[in-house]
């Protein structure tokens, strides 16, 4: 039971750091756009590429550290 709350728990560290990560971004570019644009908003054309940067090894490693570093917290939580 306790290896499998530690999952739950690591993927639930995956879905509020996307959320996290999202709002920051979001932040970001509001901030960017009235900083430069102060007449009006006009939002930018953003494209990203998801399909080809979750082949990168660099976008699984920090899916997998962040993943670790939520299943070791309730790992360790739950083991005292």
């Amino acid at each position: 039971m306790i290896y499998l709350k530690s999952v739950v728990a690591g993927i639930l560290a995956l879905v509020a750091s996307a959320m996290v990560i999202l709002t920051i971004m979001i932040i970001i570019l509001v901030a960017v756009v009235w900083r430069y644009k102060p007449d009006g908003i006009d939002i930018p054309r953003i494209s990203i590429d998801w399909p080809s940067a979750a082949k990168t090894p660099f976008f699984w490693l920090i899916l997998l550290l962040i993943f670790g570093a939520g299943f070791y917290w309730e790992f360790r939580r739950l083991r005292h």
